[in-house]
């Protein structure tokens, strides 16, 4: 994903890219009503493949302190050029990252925006602790179809998340079930064919899966919507590791659990795992914020 380079000595620098909508199917099939959203999903793959460049290849990774500060949208379907840098005090197996933009004002001043932070290694943290969580699915939860949740007249709101095919087809809307109650949700999605099937989404090259990865926020949200009938956005999240990355039809389930809510903001812990019960993806303290429409 990442277009070009800077090099200062023998070190990268920045990376950079040109968002745009028509040729990045991540961007424009993930909107705030009909505004173009930059999921953090897609902050996260660009910030593994700056890492990736430095370090070569790797089967795993793990973010740790990531924080979405300014929301990118491509208002007007403009393209946009952001760019990945390195914090000064990153050191040697840790990069400390930070995604950023430049934006050009009314009065033509040119500022500098940063969009989000994050530190980015290949080594996850402690994750079977979480596996307590898939005992979740032995308690009593309200069950429905991804249709039926969507259809609910009281959670419908004009600048809503909308979803392409990538995120959810048409089989996902109409066999994917979310479960949920005042404490959990559980989300059984079926890996859409468009991921395997839309060129431009490339995924054997990508290093996340990043519309299938963003599940864990999407989890999230949907329980926060379902308790506090409101739309919420992902803001931050303590540690979200990648331990296997799907490329293949099959059914996941992402787990959920609330660890509370406060200020209008809800943390949860999160799992996403395969048919065997191994975990893909999981994220710790994953803090979603109200926001007001």
């Amino acid at each position: 994903m990442i277009d070009w380079i800077t090099v200062k000595g023998q070190q990268i620098e920045k990376a950079s890219k040109v968002i745009s909508v028509k040729r990045d199917p991540l961007f424009d099939q993930h909107r705030l009503g009909a505004t173009p959203l930059i999921p953090a999903v897609g902050m996260m793959e660009i910030c593994a493949e700056y890492y990736r460049l430095k370090f070569g290849p790797k089967e795993r990774y793990c973010f740790r302190k990531l924080s979405i500060l300014n929301p990118l949208k491509l208002f007007h379907e403009q393209s946009r050029e952001i760019f990945v840098a390195t914090k000064p005090d990153s050191d040697s197996k840790t990069l400390e990252l930070t995604f950023n933009s430049y934006f050009q004002t009314k009065l033509g001043e040119t500022k500098l925006v940063r969009h989000g932070e994050m530190q980015v290694n290949d080594e996850p943290g402690d994750f079977n602790s979480l596996l307590k969580y898939s005992d979740l699915i032995h308690e009593k939860h309200t069950l429905v179809s991804w249709r039926q949740f969507n259809a609910n007249s009281k959670w419908q709101f004009n600048n809503t998340i909308n979803f392409g095919p990538l995120f959810v087809d048409e089989y996902g809307i109409l066999n994917n079930t979310i479960a949920y109650n005042q404490n959990s949700l559980i989300y059984t999605h079926n890996l859409p064919k468009e991921q395997l099937e839309n060129r431009d989404y490339r995924l054997a090259k990508l290093l996340l899966n990043p519309c299938l990865m963003d599940t864990l926020f999407q989890a999230a949200a949907i329980h926060a919507l379902s308790q506090w009938d409101r739309i919420h956005l992902p803001m931050y999240a303590e540690e979200i590791g990648v331990l296997r990355v799907p490329r293949q039809i099959e059914i996941l389930r992402i787990i959920a659990y609330s660890n509370g809510y406060q200020d209008e903001t809800g943390d949860y812990d999160i799992i996403v795992i395969d048919a065997d019960g191994e975990i893909c993806y999981y994220a710790k303290n994953v803090m979603v914020r109200r926001i007001n429409l």
